[in-house]
């Protein structure tokens, strides 16, 4: 099921690639660590996240962007 506007962190809790707590870790990392690095990219480089998971959600985004070009 394609969500709109749906923030990585949570796609990523849907489908069962990342816990809560992993995201608010990863959050609470970015924020102080390196606030303007990607969200998915941080995932990636904390092993919480492999990169299939997150070419899946690019996938999904791109999806939505080409629903809303066709717009349904």
């Amino acid at each position: 099921m394609i969500k709109r506007k749906e923030k990585i962190g949570d796609f990523m809790i849907r489908i069962g690639a990342l816990t809560p707590e992993q995201v608010k870790d990863i959050l609470r990392r970015q924020k102080e660590l390196e606030p303007h690095k990607l969200f998915g990219k941080f995932a990636v480089e904390l092993g919480y996240l492999n990169n299939e998971a997150l070419d899946e959600y690019i996938r999904v985004q791109e999806e939505i962007k080409k629903q809303e070009l066709a717009g349904t």
